[in-house]
């Protein structure tokens, strides 16, 4: 017996330390997991913070670009007013030196060069609208100007510079306030423009079948029925001369065309375009003569006002101050080689 229990215990003996091998390594297992979990963790904790830092350090470096970039153009701005300054101080100077030429009695210097200001100030409002009238006021005052001036080679331009005033004073002038109400007072009145309505012809008599006495009920009943279906659908021919009918759908879009040719057109006379102004015009009158009725006074009405506005030239005007203002520039250029 004693030696049965020996031999138990020997044979429990290595299955004893077997499973604590087994528990050691399975927990070595873990802790190496568990650390290398650990470590990847703080691994993707460190590349996220990494690549926050990066992109902030690009956000910075770009706003240093930036700001590198709003810094040189301050610099180069402020080369530009140097230069700008240093030029004004040149012509202050000639300035001055033209002041003291002028207090020992010759003025005529002076009043070619404002009389030439002038001219300049009217030839840069010329392509403007409703310009004309002080247009014409700053051509007077060049040539009041002009009439200081003791030297007889100023009548040259003299006779130029009344030339213009001529021509601008007979020219016609465009009231483009009044031309905008007169379209807008149009554009109201579309809506009120008559379109035409089919009359629906009806069936005057029955047929013959049904005034007949000796019909039996059925015969009857299946005639009403064929009536009936006869006018579900009803085909009309119009001739060449009848206006189109306008189904209730599209009638809206048509009266929103008409106010979209009706605003072309206020857009041509605000931007001086006469070719948009006259082809929108056209266009309006084209399809009120299509769609709508004409021996309406409503339509004869809107029609006489598009046309007469039609035929109103909105150009800008076409005064070419250019000759008058070489002659001024002659005349300094002589007396500089005198």
């Amino acid at each position: 017996m004693p030696n049965e229990n020996e031999a138990v215990e020997q044979k429990k003996s290595p299955i004893h330390w077997a499973t604590i091998g087994i528990f050691f390594s399975t927990l070595a297992v873990v802790i190496t997991i568990f650390a290398a979990s650990y470590g990847y963790a703080q691994l993707t904790t460190i590349t996220i913070t990494l690549t926050k830092v990066i992109s902030s350090l690009e956000n910075e470096l770009t706003n240093t670009q930036r700001n590198f970039v709003s810094l040189q153009q301050m610099v180069n701005n402020f080369a530009t007013t140097m230069q700008q300054s240093a030029a004004l101080a040149h012509q202050q100077e000639k300035l001055l030196m033209d002041w003291q030429a002028a207090q020992e009695g010759n003025l005529d210097k002076w009043y070619m060069a404002e009389a030439q200001h002038l001219v300049r100030l009217a030839n840069d409002y010329t392509p403007l609208t409703n310009a004309q009238t002080i247009t014409i006021a700053l051509l007077q005052r060049a040539d009041e100007a002009l009439r200081n001036v003791k030297d007889s080679r100023v009548v040259v331009i003299q006779k130029s510079l009344a030339t213009d005033i001529y021509n601008l004073q007979h020219s016609p002038q465009v009231n483009i306030n009044t031309l905008y109400v007169q379209l807008a007072n149009l554009d109201k009145q579309l809506n009120q423009l008559p379109l035409p309505i089919m009359q629906l012809k009806q069936e005057s008599k029955l047929s013959s079948d049904m005034t007949k006495t000796d019909s039996s009920w059925w015969q009857k009943g299946l005639e009403r029925s064929w009536q009936m279906l006869r006018q579900i659908v009803i085909v009309h021919y119009n001739g060449s001369h009848t206006l189109p009918l306008i189904i209730p759908d599209e009638k809206i879009f048509l009266y929103q065309n008409l106010h979209a040719q009706m605003e072309n057109a206020i857009w041509g006379l605000l931007h001086n375009n006469m070719v948009v102004y006259q082809l929108s015009l056209q266009q309006a009158m084209d399809w009120i003569q299509q769609y709508f009725v004409q021996d309406a006074e409503l339509t004869k009405n809107i029609l006489q006002n598009l046309q007469a506005l039609q035929k109103i030239t909105i150009q800008p005007l076409t005064i070419n101050l250019t000759p008058t203002l070489q002659l001024f520039d002659d005349y300094f250029g002589i007396q500089k080689t005198e």
